[in-house]
Formats: C-alpha cells, structure tokens, sequence
C-alpha cells in the first residue's frame, strides 16, 4: 500500500511539474512577442506571426499554397526555415489537419 501513495504523489508531482513548465513557457513567448511588437495567432501551441499576405481570393481547404517559413528560439536563434528565396508548395488541407 505505501508503495501505491508512493507513485501517486510521484505522478500528481509530475503532473503539475509540466503543468508549470508549460505555462512558464507560454508566458516566455507572450512575453518575447510583446516585447518586439510582434501579433501572433496561437494555433494548438505554435504561435504564428503572419509577415505579409498573399494577393488571391481566399484558398478552399483543397487549394495548393505556396509559403516560406522561419522558426525562433525565444533567445533569437533560428531554429528552421525554408530554404532561402524558394516557398515551400503544401496542400492546405494538410497545414489544416489535426
């Protein structure tokens, strides 16, 4: 039975332990984006600053886009992007999907 407390106080401790960390983090990006005037959509955890707009009527869930993309650490770092002057082609049902 003490074996039992044991790993339950161990799971709620690590639980809330990514419970903290969690909003810790989403207030670091508030933060960062605040702090460099940024807006951003949160779309399931990936906050995401739209730079410039395409010029067509708005896309069906079936229509192919053409975007380029660059991911930050909130330190400033690049973590990923598309390749320079080349937009990555996806179909937009599939930047909707679950």
């Amino acid at each position: 039975m003490r074996i039992y407390w044991v790993i339950v106080i161990f799971g709620l401790a690590v639980t809330w332990a990514c419970t903290d960390t969690t909003d810790q983090d989403r207030i670091t990006i508030l933060n960062y984006l605040d702090e460099r005037g940024l807006i951003a959509t949160d779309t399931s955890g990936v906050f995401v600053v739209i730079t410039s707009t395409g010029t067509s009527d708005r896309p069906e869930e079936n229509s192919t886009i053409q975007l380029s993309y660059k991911g930050y650490y909130t330190d400033g770092v690049v973590f990923d992007q598309s390749p320079p002057d080349q937009k990555t082609t996806i179909k937009l049902s599939f930047a909707l999907r679950d």
